[in-house]
């Protein structure tokens, strides 16, 4: 945990989250190197979605498709042995986001 003022790295493919688990609102910086616009994209369309109450707590999204969508397009996945499968099932629904516009749709509300 990061008091204010410090900093980490974290390297690619290492388990790491977000959370504040104060009552105070926190800024944070993040740099992305190589950039990733998928990324930030996701990160925006995930707090939009617990902002509108489409999130259980820990900010994961309600609808699977909304989650297999946002984890794709970000490149970030769960880890561990359950996340080995949600990861296989994610790759599988992604696509199906995609074919049906609800991808469209998020970014739409959330990004653009």
């Amino acid at each position: 945990m990061l008091s204010p003022g410090e900093s980490a790295t974290v390297a690619a493919g290492e388990e790491h989250y977000f959370f504040n688990p104060g009552e105070e609102e926190v800024q944070m910086k993040i740099k992305l190197a190589p950039a990733r616009e998928g990324f930030e994209k996701g990160l925006y369309i995930l707090y939009g979605l617990a902002r509108d109450g489409l999130s259980a707590n820990g900010g994961i999204p309600n609808s699977f498709l909304h989650s297999a969508i946002i984890f794709s397009m970000s490149d970030m996945w769960p880890t561990g042995l359950g996340g080995l499968f949600l990861t296989i099932a994610m790759k599988i629904f992604a696509p199906i986001g995609r074919l049906t516009g609800m991808e469209e749709e998020l970014v739409d509300r959330y990004w653009g």
